[in-house]
């Protein structure tokens, strides 16, 4: 099935404008900013140092009148660990194929100081500059995907569903697709499928869930689906390997199905045989092609 193409409204400095506004306002065709790597701070907190996010381009010489589309790539680590270098090196191939990679930094969990609901905001102030500053990189806004590993692909569900309950009023979510990669969708199942994660979950969280039940269940995207039917999701693909020793199938299972329900358009690609992370090793090359193929033609 083809991704269909929604018209959403873009920022450019402090107002607020469709597509149809931006071609009053921007050349066409967009100037591209070819074979750029460029880090820079997308927020400063009172608490910790700058947030950054890293942005690549393509090299391609084909110029698109609407911009680059977007893959926005959010790096896993159990919420206590890693940057956004890890997730730029897994999705490393994705400029080549014609699409900007965008990977920002976010909050991280220790085990005095719980991440959660920082982590989340991060990302969506980091999704909301990556849109204020489209028309200057040359990106096509309405064409974001987001990509998230592990804890990346929890909060990339998250993300999601955050976006679609803001966004509506501006015609429709902001994010076009989702890819979920061993992402935990239930955290209060974790507890009972697998104590690693369970444990990093509570890190992340600040409490256990017979301290907070309501917490573990607030930060889930498979509680978020079920209390909000009406939800857009963007279309979905769900990688996931069948033997997950940190986040069981289970998990991702559960995902789809709500998706199903929702009418949502996604597929669960099952990887027979694998494990955890599906995006270094030999599994690589596989999850790869699977990404790629959804980007171009969808699921």
């Amino acid at each position: 099935m083809q991704c269909h193409k929604k018209q959403h409204r873009l920022y450019l400095g402090h107002e607020i404008l469709d597509s149809r506004e931006l071609l009053a306002v921007a050349p066409v065709p967009l100037r591209i900013m070819q074979n750029l790597a460029e880090t820079v701070t997308y927020k400063t907190t009172s608490v910790g140092p700058p947030l950054k996010l890293t942005i690549i381009m393509p090299g391609s010489t084909l110029i698109n009148p609407s911009g680059v589309p977007i893959v926005f790539g959010v790096h896993g680590g159990g919420w206590v660990k890693f940057d956004r270098n890890n997730i730029l090196s897994d999705l490393k191939y994705v400029p080549a194929e014609g699409y900007a990679l965008i990977a920002p930094d976010y909050s991280l969990a220790t085990s005095r100081k719980p991440s959660w609901p920082n982590n989340l905001t991060d990302l969506q102030d980091a999704l909301d500059w990556t849109v204020k500053n489209g028309v200057k990189y040359g990106l096509d806004t309405s064409n974001i995907t987001l990509v998230g590993q592990s804890a990346g692909g929890h909060l990339a569900g998250m993300l999601s569903i955050r976006e679609s309950e803001q966004r509506d009023s501006l015609n429709g979510p902001l994010i076009d697709r989702l890819i979920d990669v061993s992402g935990p969708m239930n955290l209060p199942r974790l507890i009972g499928e697998s104590s690693f994660a369970a444990g990093r979950a509570k890190t992340m969280l600040g409490l256990s869930y017979d301290q907070n039940s309501s917490l573990w269940r607030t930060a889930s995207p498979a509680f978020q689906l079920e209390a909000n039917p009406n939800i857009k999701m963007p279309v979905t693909l769900i990688i996931q390997g069948t033997v997950d020793p940190v986040v069981p199938i289970n998990q991702s299972t559960e995902f789809q199905n709500q998706l199903v329900k929702l009418s949502a358009v996604s597929r669960l690609e099952k990887i027979i045989g694998a494990g955890h992370d599906l995006l270094k090793g030999a599994i690589a090359s596989k999850t790869r092609k699977l990404i790629l193929d959804f980007l171009k033609n969808g699921v």
